[in-house]
């Protein structure tokens, strides 16, 4: 047999190849009949052939990545990805640029996510983040021959799938985390905290943001089948967490990220270090008006700061809402389950095991006690003066106020309520008075409830009066852009520059020794109003 004849003998391997490798009949002939032009040529020339087999084999590989590259693709296989002979990085021997733009660069990413989490973390540190084998060893606390032992077996698993994968977005293999900043009145089963229970909820939510999409877009981008995608997304859409727009779905709330974050801190920061002086003699006669009326005796010095703070800065933003025409809490679409809220913003994080809020926010709800007394709950939760509620969204504020009234009026306690003393106990709600639980808030009357109010009303019209204008120009200045889908619109977009306003004014306080501030102490700000009879 000449050299011709064993080429064309081998034209039914190579064309299962090529298959295997482009998916596409088209491109598997076009493959094969480009390795048996070049091997003429060579044959044409006066080159012998040894190994017929493996030179055309060698071609058709070659052939493929020319393919891939005529298709704005580059082909990173794991192959080519074989750097455990040395501790460098992937940086040093294929940019990051271009493993971006690689196609086969993400469908790699995507298959990461399909590997159990000892062999995707080395393998997301050292390809993704271009870590050395010594760091990722020293991260995870594992020797070095470990992680290049997860490393080969992790490209292995990747290697039996990667040919005949979908390309899925990062969210994959490294999904971020959402943290929800409602306002309003959340639904008797918890809405909307109930609804986005696990990291598949936030990721969904995270990836119909930006554009509408379709649910099998968002099946392929997550990487989930969509039988278990349409029954989230059937979720979302009856407790109005999503809408639907031409057969796409899309998130109808703001989310923000930690960048947008940062930069609301660092301007804000500046605007009360600027105006700062002017303010805090306000503020300072604000909490001595307070603290002098003896109804909140519950309260020390910082907490009657506090609590003039956040009254006053609460009615600033009522003003702003008013100017902007902003969305007004008693504007709040009603909900599912006798809900009357709207998620503020969604705080998106690419740190999955922790999010912390530092927005400020107070809740106010009436409640009926077990003796059928109807009251009133109000909390402010920030990260100085937190409630139970802000650590664990399944503890509501009617809970909150009925253990606090009930253990006020020494009435006995259900275990339920019980089981959370040690955590009130922990936040100053509650404390030990000679082996006695007693209650730590002030229990006022309604009457003293409106001599508070007119307080901060006064103390609020002096605020405005005296900085209406710069916050009115400090807002239009950090104005958050958001997809033109999302309807209605959180006062959020604009009113997010000020939301962490009062935490950079206490920091400013506390570090000009104008009132104390202990580390890991809480400040509760919290009461009960008891209604006149």
């Amino acid at each position: 047999m000449d050299l011709v004849q064993e080429m064309i003998s081998h034209a039914g391997l190579l064309y299962k190849i090529a298959f295997e490798k482009t998916d596409n009949s088209h491109d598997a002939d076009d493959l094969v009949q480009e390795t048996f032009l070049s091997t003429l040529k060579v044959l044409k020339s006066g080159l012998h052939i040894e190994n017929m087999k493996a030179y055309l084999l060698k071609v058709l590989n070659s052939k493929y990545c020319d393919l891939l590259k005529n298709n704005n693709r580059m082909l990173i296989s794991i192959e080519g990805l074989r750097l455990l002979s040395t501790d460098k990085p992937i940086e040093d021997s294929v940019s990051d640029l271009e493993l971006q733009k690689s196609k086969e660069a993400l469908a790699i990413r995507t298959e990461l996510g399909y590997l159990s989490k000892k062999y995707r973390e080395i393998m997301v540190q050292y390809y993704m983040e271009g870590k050395s084998v010594n760091e990722i060893a020293s991260n995870l606390n594992v020797t070095k021959e470990v992680v290049k032992i997860r490393l080969t077996r992790g490209r292995e698993k990747i290697k039996k799938g990667i040919n005949k994968m979908d390309l899925y977005s990062e969210n994959n293999y490294k999904p971020n985390s959402l943290t929800l900043t409602p306002s309003g009145f959340i639904g008797t089963n918890n809405e909307p905290f109930s609804i986005v229970t696990n990291t598949i909820d936030q990721n969904l939510l995270i990836l119909a943001y930006d554009a509408p999409i379709t649910i099998e877009q968002l099946s392929k981008r997550i990487g989930i089948p969509m039988a278990y995608v349409e029954e989230i997304i059937e979720k979302f859409i009856a407790n109005e967490l999503m809408s639907v727009s031409n057969n796409k779905v899309y998130t109808n709330f703001l989310i923000i990220d930690d960048e947008l974050i940062q930069n609301i801190k660092e301007v804000q920061k500046k605007f009360v270090k600027k105006h700062f002086d002017e303010s805090i003699i306000i503020f300072n006669e604000h909490a001595n008006e307070l603290t002098k009326t003896g109804i909140l005796k519950k309260y020390n010095a910082t907490q009657h700061f506090l609590y003039g703070l956040h009254s006053c800065l609460l009615r600033t933003t009522r003003f702003l809402v008013d100017t902007f025409k902003l969305l007004k809490e008693e504007d709040y679409p009603c909900r599912p389950n006798d809900g009357k809220w709207i998620i503020h913003y969604a705080h998106k994080s690419n740190n999955l095991t922790t999010v912390n809020s530092v927005n400020s926010y107070n809740i106010d709800n009436s409640f009926t006690t077990s003796t059928g007394n109807e009251l009133l709950i109000e909390i402010w939760d920030t990260p100085i003066s937190q409630s139970p509620w802000h650590r664990n969204k399944n503890v509501n504020p009617e809970f909150i106020g009925c253990l606090l009234y009930d253990l006020y009026k020494e009435k006995p306690l259900e275990s339920q309520k019980l089981r959370q003393i040690p955590e009130f106990q922990k936040l100053g709600l509650i404390k030990s008075d000679n082996d006695k639980m007693i209650v730590n808030i002030p229990i006022i009357t309604q009457t003293d409830y409106h001599t508070l109010s007119s307080i901060n009303d006064e103390y609020s019209s002096r605020y405005i009066e005296l900085m209406g204008d710069n916050l009115l120009d400090f807002i239009n200045q950090n104005v958050i852009d958001y997809p033109k889908h999302i309807y209605p619109v959180s006062p959020y977009t604009h009113l997010m520059s000020t939301s962490k306003m009062s935490l950079s004014f206490v920091n400013q306080a506390a570090q000009k020794g104008i009132i104390k501030r202990e580390k890991n102490r809480n400040y509760p700000i919290c009461m009960i109003i008891e209604f006149d009879m």
